[in-house]
């Protein structure tokens, strides 16, 4: 991450990299600040074989950077890129268009632009008490290599590296419904993949908010249930030795 490959609102983030702004930014404005207005290409992929001739890589291309020229993935004869600016376009579309309710608070890449994310914020927020407050987000992420599909997801962790990236994901994939699908909304990266999946994410967004809102009274009843020392200790051998936050729930609280 550089300086001009990621926007923050109001905050910096703990790496002093980005650009600070003083507001939460519409999406035209996030994508010129945070510096994603770059597109995509595919171009065709040789292998370069051992007496240094070049054969030409059928089954896959490669997925280009049309400003620096770096390459930053191989992927599949079906693979569609998803330029940045229809992703944010799409967002702009899924929550109001000219009068959004989210607008965009972070926004950055990684790994040279291999991947992308753009996290909106909702109006209000989540309070357990008034002095533990969590606001509320939705995260979108993106790859220009292949390594995974748009996602769409809850979240109240704000995204400002890579850490922090891995953490909301984590916790999305951990919040699996009883269909065993992560939480939220997936779009592969086919033809036509937007265009047919508006109005089902319209839908996820209200899951969303629907989502914060439960947060919310779970930590208030578990903030209302006394808890002792021992609880305390079961409860993190229990997190240790699953491996997931599954623990607390064996553990009774």
């Amino acid at each position: 991450m550089t300086r001009g490959s990621a926007m923050f609102a109001y905050e910096p983030a703990w790496h002093g990299l980005g650009t600070v702004v003083s507001e939460a930014q519409t999406s035209a404005d996030a994508l010129r600040i945070a510096g994603l207005d770059w597109d995509v290409a595919l171009t065709s992929l040789e292998a370069v074989m051992p007496d240094g001739t070049r054969q030409p890589v059928g089954t896959h291309r490669a997925t280009m950077r049309t400003d620096t020229r770096l390459a930053i993935g191989a992927v599949g004869n079906r693979y569609t890129p998803l330029q940045n600016r229809e992703a944010f376009a799409w967002m702009d579309e899924v929550v109001g268009g000219d009068n959004p309710i989210a607008l965009w608070h972070t926004c950055g890449s990684l790994k040279g632009g291999r991947k992308v994310w753009m996290l909106a914020k909702l109006p209000g927020h989540v309070e357990v008490t008034d002095r533990d407050v969590l606001e509320k987000y939705v995260l979108i992420t993106n790859s220009h290599d292949g390594s995974g599909a748009v996602r769409l997801f809850p979240t109240s962790v704000r995204v400002v590296c890579a850490n922090t990236l891995r953490l909301a994901i984590g916790m999305a994939d951990r919040a699996a419904g009883q269909d065993g699908l992560p939480l939220g909304l997936k779009l592969f990266h086919t033809a036509g993949g937007l265009s047919r999946r508006v109005e089902k994410a319209r839908e996820c967004l209200g899951v969303i908010a629907n989502a914060h809102e439960g947060f919310g009274v779970v930590a208030r009843k578990m903030l209302a249930k006394p808890v002792s020392s021992e609880m305390v200790a079961d409860t993190m051998r229990g997190v240790v030795s699953s491996g997931t936050l599954e623990g607390i729930a064996g553990a009774g609280l």
